[in-house]
């Protein structure tokens, strides 16, 4: 197996374990705010059934 497939398979497993985030809206924008987040991050809440990860 190569790694680039075993970097794709560590993907899929982890992205289904996640789960779906439970935050609201204002509690992440908060977050963003007072952590300072820089815009280059491209932060944004997501959105329905999607994870943070």
């Amino acid at each position: 197996m190569s790694t680039v497939e075993l970097h794709e398979d560590s993907s899929k497993e982890m992205s289904a374990s996640v789960p779906p985030s439970k935050w609201s809206k204002e509690t992440f924008d908060g977050l963003v705010q007072n952590f300072k987040f820089p815009e280059s991050w491209g932060a944004t809440y997501p959105e329905e059934g999607q994870t943070t990860a």
